[in-house]
């Protein structure tokens, strides 16, 4: 869903800033967490239930032979393996981004107070930037006053205002969140970069929107300039907004998008439409594929010549400190004689059962049943013989692999 959502903001994004402009193709981003979010709800989402009534057991007076026999549910060594690398690759480049943001803290060195939520750092050469989760402010480089025109000074204290103002900080945050989790998705590290960018489009869309636009432009153009000459630091932590990096592509980017007109308000419409469009579609698509399937009820189908019909209605209880959680199932198979039937099924906790069937005649109206049942780590291979078109019943009781108290009880009609 991760991979999914990233690719889609990738290839609207360019569409969406020619018809909506910058913050439009910025606010998409937005849908990378959403998409997920909606995808961890709809997973949660409960099965349909499945609720039949069991008939009255009928007694017979046939020998059932029974044996259950605990067997040690092994360890996927792959699954543990892949588990283990995953947190390892997590701590590293979690350690990693971590290290990038107290190298910049270094290199700032003491900050001065200079103006309400405005520091001057130590580094003569660096970019303007904001930083700070819960007390962000803006921090300038020591010889800002002297080295930007008092013009390009108003645009570049007011780019950084816009980004404390969106909450761009936490929006950093959420992004290298994404990547530690994902590191090993190169989608994620290339889809921070372009988020990046297009934070800044949309942060010097919004500053140029509330002034005249050709001046403003052309001085904004130098400011960035400026700063590209005399920056030595390309450090990239993630939990800053910076007022430039040093790359030659997003300067390029930046100072191109400075000359374009405001969009039309119906291109914005537009853009605004096909994003919640392509969105909720992305939504539909994530919630379709994660929905538990219902269950439809459909007319069972008649045994062929030397066929049986068993339908089985299985009763399972787990009695765990006194919680009874309780599962029923009716399944409808069609089997040859001394041919192997089976349905599959699923205990309380999530773990897969199978059962198998191998029906047999006995006499004129009778047939042998034999049952394989593999659950969770337990097997029972409970046999029986019962009449044609009567109702015949099984029960199994111990502990499971937890030491929960468990009841299985299975009752099945045979027709022939």
């Amino acid at each position: 869903v991760f991979s999914m959502a990233v690719l889609l903001v990738l290839v609207s994004t360019a569409v969406l800033r020619r018809l909506g402009g910058a913050q439009l193709a910025y606010a998409a981003w937005a849908t990378v967490p959403l998409l997920m979010l909606w995808q961890a709800v709809s997973g949660q989402l409960p099965a349909t239930a499945i609720t039949v009534t069991l008939p009255n057991p009928v007694a017979f007076a046939n020998t059932v032979q029974m044996s259950t026999a605990v067997q040690p549910a092994g360890t996927n060594i792959w699954v543990l393996g892949a588990l283990l690398a995953w947190a390892l690759g997590l701590l590293v480049f979690a350690a990693r981004l971590a290290l990038a943001q107290r190298a910049l803290a270094l290199q700032l060195g003491k900050l001065i107070a200079h103006s309400p939520g405005v520091w001057l750092s130590q580094a003569e050469h660096s970019a303007p930037l904001v930083m700070g989760l819960l007390s962000p402010r803006i921090v300038l480089p020591r010889g800002f006053f002297s080295q930007y025109t008092p013009d390009e000074q108003a645009l570049v204290l007011a780019h950084e205002r816009t980004h404390l103002h969106r909450g761009d900080l936490w929006a950093n945050a959420l992004a290298a969140a994404l990547r530690c989790l994902f590191w090993f998705n190169p989608l994620a590290h290339w889809a921070v970069r372009r988020m990046i960018s297009d934070q800044e489009l949309a942060c010097d869309a919004a500053v140029l929107a509330e002034r005249s636009a050709p001046p403003a432009a052309a001085i904004y153009a130098q400011a960035l300039l400026k700063t590209h000459t005399a920056q030595q630091t390309n450090l990239h932590p993630p939990l800053i907004c910076q007022w430039q990096f040093r790359q030659s592509s997003t300067l390029k980017d930046r100072i191109m998008e400075l000359s374009r007109t405001h969009p039309r308000r119906f291109l914005k419409a537009t853009g605004i439409t096909l994003l919640a469009g392509t969105t909720a579609l992305a939504a539909y698509g994530v919630l379709a594929s994660t929905a538990a399937p219902e269950h439809t009820a459909k007319p069972a189908p008649n045994p062929g010549p030397g066929q049986y019909k068993l339908v089985v209605e299985h009763k399972s209880e787990t009695n765990s400190g006194g919680t009874l959680n309780t599962r029923e199932f009716k399944y409808t198979l069609i089997e040859g004689s001394g041919k192997r039937a089976s349905f599959k099924t699923f205990t309380n906790d999530g773990k897969p059962c199978q059962v198998d069937f191998v029906t047999t005649p006995v006499t004129q109206g009778k047939v042998f049943v034999a049952m394989d049942i593999n659950c969770n780590g337990m097997t029972g291979k409970p046999k029986i013989v019962t009449e044609l078109a009567k109702t015949a019943s099984i029960e199994m009781n111990g502990p499971d692999l937890s030491g929960a108290k468990r009841t299985d009880k299975i009752s099945l009609v045979v027709t022939q």
